[in-house]
C-alpha cells in the first residue's frame, strides 16, 4: 500500500493519504523531540532516541 503526506503551509500536523482519501495524522514536537499519530483509528506515539539530527 502506498501512503502520502501533506503539510499545510502554516500547521505543525501532517495529514497522511491512502488512495481512498485521509487516513491518519502525525504531529511532531521538536521540543519534546516526540510525534504524536494517529493511522487508521490507532494511536502511535514515536520518541527520538540519541541525539536529534537536523
Amino acid at each position: 500500500m502506498l501512503y502520502t503526506y501533506k503539510l499545510p503551509f502554516f500547521g505543525d500536523t501532517y495529514s497522511i493519504f491512502s488512495q481512498d482519501g485521509l487516513i491518519g495524522s502525525l504531529k511532531i514536537s521538536a521540543l519534546k523531540q516526540t510525534a504524536i499519530g494517529t493511522l487508521n483509528g490507532r494511536v502511535y506515539r514515536f520518541k527520538t532516541s540519541g541525539f536529534f539530527v537536523v
